[in-house]
């Protein structure tokens, strides 16, 4: 599979031109294999660039896991409630990713397990030789049942949490989320309303 896209932005009364890339390929049932190419602007940095990232996605039987390689991630930070969102870059190398079929999925709805290892490199403002850190982290996902309806509003919610353990500067940090919202269809137009909340410490 092959897709792409392409657009301008205006930043500063400046159009920028960004594109991604896509191509993807099946190895055998479960298996596929991917590479992308990102062109995005960083407004922090006030750069843009060509963004690589490939790797592996499994899914099979309720398991899914990915193996994933990037340079220079964007990735958008919103720290409070109506602040602009902060740019940063982000290079892994690799991470991996495991998440486990649903260990309970029943009228009070669904939990499952996640755990991460990886080795990630932050370079803001140009600083490519930035020190590399090793992070570990595991955790658990709880969703309501898909099944509650009230007229034409189907609401749903949840929450994770995920601990993180980062082996090159001895520290560990917690990060709760939790969401809850409505799905619902007026006409042909099918909406959803959601609220999100996060809490990091460490």
């Amino acid at each position: 599979d092959v897709w792409g896209m392409a657009w301008f932005r205006s930043f500063s009364s400046t159009p920028k031109f960004e594109a991604k890339l896509r191509y993807a390929v099946d190895i055998f049932d479960g298996l596929e294999l991917y590479g992308q190419l990102n062109r995005l602007y960083n407004k922090r940095d006030d750069v843009i660039r060509w963004r690589p990232e490939y790797g592996l996605n499994f899914a099979k039987n309720g398991w899914n896991a990915s193996l994933r390689m990037t340079k220079y991630e964007l990735l958008s930070t919103r720290m409070r409630i109506g602040e602009e969102d902060v740019d940063h870059n982000l290079s892994r190398k690799p991470e991996f990713t495991v998440t486990t079929p649903y260990l309970y999925n029943g009228n009070l709805g669904k939990i499952n397990l996640k755990a991460t290892w990886g080795k990630y490199q932050e370079s803001d403002y140009g600083q490519d030789d930035a020190p590399w850190f090793e992070r570990l982290g595991y955790g658990a996902q709880y969703t309501t049942p898909s099944f509650w309806k009230i007229s034409i509003f189907s609401p749903y919610a949840g929450t994770s949490f995920m601990r993180y353990h980062y082996s090159s500067y001895d520290k560990t940090q917690q990060v709760w989320n939790a969401w809850v919202g409505l799905n619902y269809q007026i006409g042909v137009f099918q909406l959803n309303s959601a609220y999100y909340w996060r809490n990091v410490q460490g």
